[in-house]
């Protein structure tokens, strides 16, 4: 509110209006102070015309508008000439950063500094966010060593905007002017001072030696300095330089050896030793080893195990102490539980406790072994349980392990003292009619009369501020949330009160719709994607669709609604959007293992007109290296061919103000194809509806001239014209379309092409064909970090044109480029093209003419490890096949292999090795090759 007072200065004259009287603002002249942005401000402020219940209500409007970051000072007036109110406005804006250079760095040393700061290009110049530069990038150069930096920017005009220029003295550092390592070891000391040492004479940046000591333990670690630690310090010294010590401790090697360990193999148990060591940080005895081992098999069920350690004391290579382990495992007989017992329930079943128990258990339960982590990780499960069904003062013993003297198992048992169930004797609200009491309350796990679930009351309380709050009462909330009086426990546990005290606040309806912020995006764009409409009840639902729908657009970077005044019935609600550049220039060379060496360019511009029309352009030149991909003729034969691909996209959302999408494509490009290379021409537009969230449709017509050239059989060459049409549905239930980690999408289209759409039809062709093709994908979530994916797709086309011509043949085939392959989304990993594209006879299936029939079948499975937030490893298993004239699941081709992903904001890069489960020999005798590498991005 501050920067709000001494920033934008109001002076507001009012002739002719009553001060109580609603009245309209009919016009607005804008007078600017500068030049810069004036014209986006104008465009700003001629939403402020319209009607106004009285002068509060207008200035209370006016106020938000000017709070806008892009205005400096801002003066007003408000003018009636008869029966017209003109609102004059003087307004000054800030200049907007068209260029930031520098920082410029003054001194003789270099220094990196981050290369995102508070100040950016294309906003407004800001005080704040100049002065938190400054001061940014003089922190990190006083940590770096220079105590007498100074940092200032320097301001000029621009191309009706600002260049920023951040200049950096770094003034006289403080120099390292002696590093002194302390370790008994001449090796270690060596090489701290090799590793640091060249800091003598630089500027003292504690952090970066700090970090470079790190980088060096870790080295140490794999060395068998298991304990080795560095005590950094640094002081002044009488010259102004900085001495750095360095204190080594720990500069000891640990070893082992371990002899008769038959359950777990010796690497797998040092390396349990020695991530002990590291985390322990301390030395450890004989008896600790011994405890350690013990502890680790007792978690695998054995409970007798026992160790014997000897520790013998050498020196390593490089002359440093070495602590070698020689352990002798006595592993003993792995203890399981042939009978799991339950003692004092009476509530529940020993039945539905087993239930529990093995629900989510380890392997070692699953096969009845002993794991002493996870039985007493049951006893808190157990309890929860309990509570859950309103025994809150539950006793669960810690599990009991009984020898059964008929047989080595043991039998395992817990003791429960179930206590008094707790119900709820009063469930009372403070603050609500009985109407809405009653709709809650139909709702609520605890209710008046049952048992007490203090674990979902905690959700019950979430539910009944959100369905008030959906309710249209915007403010509601729980008063005494946090107070003892919430529960009251009473009879020894045995009832309970509930009390919720609610305030309620009145319901708000919506006003006006106030969009501020937007100065190339229309308001009607805006209000198209919202759900509020004047007159409806404002609900926290609406709210947070409608900035959802704004945010998915992809033309805000931030979006934030609100109600202006909640102290009134009706309220103006208030749209505050800052708009992205509209405009985007990508340049991406790369290599990939089908089309070899690509260079691609793209160009988008969006919100054209304001309403979100889109163009983009994006172009594609490649050469390949494999040939594998063409027939064996032409990959003797073939020449260097480049292949191009360019598109133009037009898409328009909600096209002549109705719930449909247009698209339009014109395409040319030169492709190789297995038996053929190919020119090609396309035209096509495409509608579509989003029917829900969850169902959506779409026809598409597209035309398609093909010249084909190069080609291994006759009948590929020439002159083709494909016109079709395709209809198509999805069906998509996934969390989210980028990287769904749970449910499905499918997608059904079927393409019709004959010359009714414009195909050829001539004395040599007519090609009358449809193609039908279902694509299906689903996410089982089994973990937070682990998913299982599956894909399938089935395809079936036919040939139509069957009547015979004067020769006996069929009028018509399939083109080959309409042919099914596996390809793309549906190839199966560690398969050449050539190898998962040949039908029953040997012959690839483009050699093939299509005169009846084609089918094509895929399967994808794949479990999938989330390692972080960005990566992702598993394994697959992929099946598919294309055939023609009949289908046989009996000949699918299929593969295994594993799977690297690495997570990026438009999908995923993958890295694919497939092995072959069945190799085969080509017509020429060959053996396939045993598998493939695979990168690609986001197919699945």
């Amino acid at each position: 509110m501050k920067c709000f007072i001494y920033l934008l200065f109001f002076v507001s004259i009012f002739s002719k209006l009553s001060l109580a009287n609603a009245f309209d603002i009919d016009a607005i002249e804008i007078k600017c102070l500068s030049s810069s942005n004036c014209a986006e401000m104008k465009k700003v402020f001629n939403s402020v015309k319209g009607n106004y219940k009285d002068v509060d209500h207008f200035e209370t409007i006016l106020k938000l508008y000017v709070a806008n970051e892009g205005i400096k000072r801002f003066y007003y007036t408000v003018e009636a000439e008869g029966a017209k109110n003109t609102l004059h406005i003087t307004l000054q804006t800030k200049p907007i950063i068209k260029s930031i250079v520098g920082p410029v760095v003054k001194g003789p040393f270099e220094i990196e500094f981050p290369s995102i700061l508070p100040l950016r290009e294309d906003e407004y110049l800001d005080t704040k966010k100049v002065d938190n530069t400054l001061r940014l990038l003089t922190d990190i150069a006083r940590d770096k060593g220079f105590p007498r930096v100074k940092a200032r920017a320097e301001v000029q005009a621009i191309g009706g905007g600002s260049e920023v220029t951040v200049h950096v003295d770094l003034g006289k550092p403080i120099v390292v002017q002696e590093v002194i390592v302390n370790s008994k070891s001449e090796r270690i000391k060596r090489m701290i001072e090799e590793k640091i040492g060249y800091h003598e004479g630089e500027p003292f940046d504690p952090q970066k030696m700090r970090n470079e000591l790190e980088d060096l333990r870790k080295i140490f670690l794999q060395y068998g300095y298991y304990l080795i630690d560095f005590d950094f310090k640094n002081r002044i010294s009488d010259a102004g330089g900085s001495l750095v010590y360095v204190d080594v401790v720990g500069a000891s090697t640990h070893s082992f050896h371990i002899d008769n360990s038959k359950f777990f193999s010796e690497a797998e148990l040092k390396e349990y030793l020695s991530g002990q060591l590291i985390s322990l940080k301390r030395k450890i005895s004989n008896e600790t080893i011994a405890q350690l081992l013990r502890e680790y098999y007792l978690k695998k069920g054995f409970r007798t195990s026992k160790f014997e350690v000897k520790n013998e004391k050498s020196l390593n290579e490089f002359g440093d102490p070495n602590n070698h382990y020689l352990i002798t495992c006595i592993e003993g007989k792995r203890t399981y539980f042939q009978k799991l017992r339950f003692k004092g329930n009476s509530y529940f079943e020993d039945k539905v406790l087993r239930g529990h128990f093995y629900e989510n258990a380890p392997e070692t339960i699953s096969v009845h072994a002993l794991d002493k982590e996870y039985l007493d990780q049951f006893k808190a499960k157990l309890r929860e349980l309990y509570i859950s069904e309103g025994f809150v003062s539950v006793f669960i013993g810690n599990p009991e392990i009984q020898e059964l003297a008929e047989d080595e198992r043991v039998q395992l048992s817990y003791r429960i003292r179930e206590g008094i169930q707790t119900k709820i004797d009063k469930f009372k609200f403070d603050g609500l009619p009985d109407k809405l009491i009653n709709k809650i309350n139909a709702e609520l796990v605890n209710k008046g009369g049952t048992h007490f679930n203090p674990i979902a009351f905690k959700e019950d309380l979430r539910f009944i501020e959100t369905y008030l709050r959906n309710e249209g009462y915007y403010f509601a909330k729980i008063e005494n949330l946090n107070s003892p009086n919430l529960v009251e426990y009473k009879q020894d546990n045995a009832r309970v009160d509930i009390l919720i005290k609610i305030s309620l606040g009145r319901k708000l309806f919506v006003d006006e719709i106030l969009v501020i912020g937007n100065k190339k995006t229309r308001k009607r764009l805006i209000e198209r994607e919202i759900f509020l409409e004047k007159g409806d009840l404002l609900t926290r639902k609406a709210i947070e669709t409608s900035q959802t729908n704004l945010l998915s657009l992809g033309l805000f970077s931030s979006v934030q609604i609100k109600p202006v005044d909640g102290n009134q019935k009706n309220t103006d609600v208030i749209i505050f959007v800052r708009e992205k550049d509209f405009g985007t220039f990508e340049l991406a060379p790369g290599v990939r293992t089908d089309i070899g060496l690509k260079l691609s360019t793209t160009v988008n511009y969006n919100n054209i007109d304001g309403l979100n029309k889109r163009i983009s352009f994006k172009a594609t030149v490649n050469r390949r290296f494999d040939l594998t991909t063409l027939d064996e003729n032409r990959r003797k034969n073939a020449s260097s061919l480049i292949e191009y691909d360019g598109t133009l996209n037009y898409s328009e959302n909600n096209i002549f103000r109705s719930e449909y999408n247009f698209g339009l494509l014109l395409n040319k490009s030169r492709r190789r194809f297995y038996s053929f290379d190919a020119d090609i021409q396309r035209i096509s537009y495409s509608v579509t509806r989003v029917f829900t969230n969850w169902f959506s449709a779409r026809i598409s017509q597209q035309l398609e001239t093909i010249s084909q050239f190069d080609a291994t059989q006759d009948r590929d060459h020439g002159f083709f014209q494909i016109g079709s049409f395709t209809p198509s549905v999805i069906f998509d239930f996934r969390n989210r379309p980028v990287n769904p980690t749970k449910g499905a999408i499918f997608d059904l289209a079927v393409e019709f092409a004959n010359p009714f759409f414009l195909s050829q039809q001539d004395d040599d062709l007519t090609i009358d064909y449809y193609k039908l093709t279902s694509r299906n994908r689903f996410y089982l979530p089994v973990s937070n970090s682990m998913v299982f994916a599956m894909s399938t797709t089935f395809g079936v086309q036919e040939n139509l044109a069957t009547d015979l011509n004067s020769n006996g043949e069929k009028e018509g085939y399939i083109p080959g480029i309409k042919v099914f392959r596996l390809v793309g989304a549906d190839i199966i990993r560690g398969f050449q093209d050539d190898e998962m594209n040949r039908v029953d006879s040997g012959e690839d299936i483009s050699a093939v003419a299509i005169d009846s029939r084609a089918y094509l079948f895929n399967f994808k499975f794949e479990p999938r490890y989330y390692i972080n937030d960005s990566m992702i490893m598993g394994v697959f298993y992929d099946a598919g096949r294309v055939f023609v004239d009949e289908f046989d699941f009996n000949d699918l081709r299929s593969s295994a292999g594993l799977t690297f992903k690495i997570l990026l904001p438009f999908g995923t890069v993958d890295f694919d090795y497939g092995i072959k489960l069945l190799r085969k020999r080509d017509s020429d005798g060959n053996l396939e090759s045993p598998g493939r590498l695979h990168v690609s991005i986001g197919f699945f």
